[in-house]
């Protein structure tokens, strides 16, 4: 068990399209922290588990998000923030037990996973630092949304992407917010990195 003082994991959560990534790059950059991907797991998951077996898991892989409503995409993503949180628990055990700096960002982390005492069995409180980005405008969402696809899909296909990601994003921060877990506005980008430092307590 690890007993020195400090942080070991930062989580940055969030809703798509608010900049996690590259923030989570440039703290990890940082602090000399390694740097993960919630999605990365999520796409192990969804390749070793079959969706008869976990069909929520594969959802959005098989669904035309623009004939989807909102709120059973919503419902879907609770369940699939959920069930890669809780995978997500031995990894921050494991990066605790061996004092190796982490940053791990994703629309899959739920804001309580942020706030145990204890991942995997393992007793981390003070070790697990958390974090949350919020772009509480919509139109900023879709236009990161557009950048990062490359306008690749459509534009009614990138709206509809958009309005789930920003309604998922206010769900994330309402509840990140009633647990006691920072929650900061993407914008202006470039005092990003230092807000989310010194609400995480880095």
């Amino acid at each position: 068990m690890a007993t020195e003082p400090g942080w070991d994991v930062l989580l940055i959560g969030g809703g798509g399209s608010v900049g996690k990534t590259r923030v989570a790059s440039r703290l990890a950059r940082r602090f000399g922290a390694g740097l993960l991907q919630a999605d990365d797991l999520r796409l192990v998951l969804q390749r070793a588990v079959p969706a008869s077996t976990e069909p929520h898991l594969h959802f959005f892989l098989y669904s035309d998000i623009r004939a989807v409503d909102i709120e059973e995409a919503l419902a879907r993503q609770e369940w699939i923030g959920r069930f890669v949180s809780d995978k997500l628990e031995v990894v921050i055990a494991h990066h605790v037990a061996t004092r190796q700096r982490a940053v791990i960002e994703g629309d899959s982390i739920t804001p309580e996973l942020g706030t145990l005492e204890t991942h995997a069995g393992l007793r981390t409180a003070g070790h697990v630092r958390a974090v949350f980005v919020h772009e509480p405008e919509l139109e900023r969402v879709f236009d990161a949304l557009r950048v990062r696809e490359r306008a690749e899909n459509s534009e009614e296909t990138d709206r509809r992407w958009a309005a789930f990601h920003h309604a998922h994003g206010e769900l994330l921060a309402e509840r990140a917010r009633e647990l006691g877990i920072p929650v900061i506005r993407a914008r202006p980008w470039s005092s990003l990195p230092a807000r989310m430092t010194r609400a995480a307590g880095l």
